[in-house]
């Protein structure tokens, strides 16, 4: 069994900041504003840069399942 690849994303948790309401520090991508995630739960955004498809709601769902197709 293999594993999933990871890409490199907009961490989503902080949205890219770092920080949760500038003073403590974002856990999952220790203030970096990069999280690995994997890739089957991730999508690449017009700027090239992958972000989670949890962050967006339906339309980023939608572009995932029409990925799959």
């Amino acid at each position: 069994m293999s594993e999933e690849k990871k890409v490199l994303a907009i961490c989503p948790r902080c949205k890219g900041n770092g920080y949760f309401n500038n003073d403590i520090q974002c856990p999952q991508c220790n203030s970096s504003g990069w999280a690995l995630i994997n890739k089957s739960q991730a999508y690449k955004n017009c700027y090239g840069t992958y972000e989670s498809i949890a962050d967006k709601g339906w339309e980023a769902r939608a572009i995932w399942v029409s990925r799959k197709e």
